[in-house]
């Protein structure tokens, strides 16, 4: 594969980890402000706490889920997770934990 071709792969892939990132920061939106909307409307009925404790449980549950979808995210170098080698984690990693490609790069030879 050429250099050309190996940055439009990279282009690509990228861009499909920008469109992972965006759905989940947009589904950990809806999920912040449903269970916003649960919590309050459960401050109205008589058990206040069971709401409460429901509100973080789903919470935090979807919040996980969504981490998982984005985070085992393949290096477009290496094919290995970008964020998390072995049992060392990253989500704000510049370059990936395997290769070190940096971030964003379309450079093979970076």
């Amino acid at each position: 594969m050429g250099q050309i071709e190996e940055a439009e792969h990279y282009r690509v892939k990228w861009a499909d980890y920008r469109s992972k990132r965006r759905r989940a920061a947009r589904d950990l939106l809806s999920l912040t402000v449903f269970v916003g909307l649960m919590a309050l409307l459960d401050l109205q009925g008589p058990s206040r706490w069971l709401g409460t404790v429901l509100s973080v449980v789903w919470f935090v549950g979807g919040s996980s889920i969504l981490f998982r979808f984005v985070t085992p995210w393949p290096c477009p170098r290496c094919s290995k997770p970008f964020f998390h080698r072995g049992w060392s984690h990253n989500n704000f990693a510049r370059k990936c934990m395997h290769c070190r490609l940096p971030k964003w790069s379309t450079n093979p030879s970076a």
